[in-house]
């Protein structure tokens, strides 16, 4: 599991993660999907492409 750096005061807790443990954690948890990751990083490139349109309903 991923190895976390916590400190704890009296009315405290501090979690310091840097970006790689914060993803080993997501991943030990089962909570990372790479197929989201994805779509997300299609959807930023679809974006700047400016491949948007407004909605006019949600039931798509």
């Amino acid at each position: 599991m991923a190895e976390l750096n916590i400190q704890v005061n009296k009315n405290k807790i501090k979690v310091i993660l840097d970006r790689d443990k914060l993803e080993n954690l997501v991943k030990d948890l089962g909570l990372y999907n790479e197929e989201f990751i994805r779509s997300v990083k299609r959807g930023m490139r679809d974006f700047k492409k400016g491949k948007v349109y407004k909605l006019k309903d949600l039931n798509v």
